[in-house]
């Protein structure tokens, strides 16, 4: 608790001026013209807000004291992939493109931040695929789950609030697994959920700070690692199926849309959903931005339960 404390206080400390340092440099975002017409009024909010909870978590971690291995793949985690959306919110506020990194040198370099982390805990991580599977298999099995993790918590991040109360409530519930498997695996989540607390004051709609993919990519890369250090990956797909669902919707209407493209006559692509990922079609089917974050936040909530109601019966 005292982490947390401190995660929250000094994510508190930090947002003020981080957020008047933003809007002095101009950081702000410039909303996709492809995206709800009920957006185009944020336009210019501050963005790249995700330096806020990274800061906080990262020091309460190290006032802890605790300096064990997987406190640092945890911090790794927060600023390693913090940097690859760092590099894209740049490219977006600075060089005024709503696009930012391109996808494949999204993946290349959250591929260069799986690395290092793959590399040196391998040997000591758990076979996800069985005792029985290859090595490599399950590499490439980690490697697919850090990169989609990371990406999807990114798509969820596309309302006020949403991705950073979504992320703390499954870290809230990853905690008690992490505890009972691996105990120093918790600094770096508990800080974090204290930072968001503090950061979603001010990131909750309306929001006066963006997390950017800076925040997005980092919340996306410590919740991988934790998840995998809880030893119970397949639990934590049910715990983050919020994440899924956000992924899988805007796969699913992609997909969909280029495969009918070329099946129609006008050459006109079919559309499942008003708009992807899924929180933007419940947005264009009348429900305010408040009670999509809210009724979202609950699901996470419910899946989380879920996930720690199957750990105990699984012990």
């Amino acid at each position: 608790m005292v982490i947390l404390a401190m995660g929250f206080g000094f994510a508190l400390i930090f947002a003020y001026p981080v957020i008047r340092s933003l809007k002095v440099l101009g950081a702000g975002q410039k909303v996709r013209e492809e995206g709800p017409k009920s957006h185009y009024q944020k336009t210019g909010t501050p963005t790249m807000g995700g330096i806020i909870f990274i800061i906080a978590a990262t020091l309460a971690a190290l006032l802890s004291g605790v300096r064990y291995n997987v406190v640092w793949w945890g911090i790794y985690g927060l600023w390693a992939f913090g940097f690859v959306g760092f590099l894209d919110d740049f490219i977006k506020v600075f060089r005024h493109s709503p696009y930012g990194l391109s996808g494949r040198w999204t993946i290349i370099l959250q591929l260069a931040a799986s690395a290092p982390f793959l590399y040196f805990t391998y040997g000591t991580l758990p076979k996800a695929l069985g005792a029985s599977s290859p090595d490599w298999l399950n590499l490439i099995f980690y490697v697919f789950l850090i990169v989609g993790t990371v990406n999807a918590v990114n798509l969820s991040d596309g309302l006020d609030g949403l991705a950073a109360g979504a992320v703390l409530i499954t870290l809230v519930c990853l905690i008690p697994i992490l505890w009972f498997t691996y105990p120093l695996a918790t600094i770096v989540p508990l800080a974090t959920v204290g930072a968001l607390i503090g950061f979603l004051a001010f990131n909750f709609k309306p929001a006066k700070i963006w997390m950017g993919n800076l925040g997005s990519n980092a919340l996306g890369g410590l919740l991988i690692i934790s998840a995998i250090y809880s030893g119970y990956i397949w639990l934590f797909a049910l715990g983050a199926g919020l994440f899924i669902i956000e992924a899988l919707s805007s796969i699913v209407q992609i997909g969909y849309f280029k495969y009918t493209k070329y099946l129609t006559p006008a050459k006109k692509g079919i559309r499942i959903l008003k708009m992807s990922p899924i929180h933007h079609h419940f947005e264009l089917s009348g429900w305010s931005e408040i009670k999509v974050v809210v009724v979202f936040w609950l699901v996470s909530a419910i899946l989380g339960s879920l996930m720690i109601g199957l750990f105990y019966l699984l012990r």
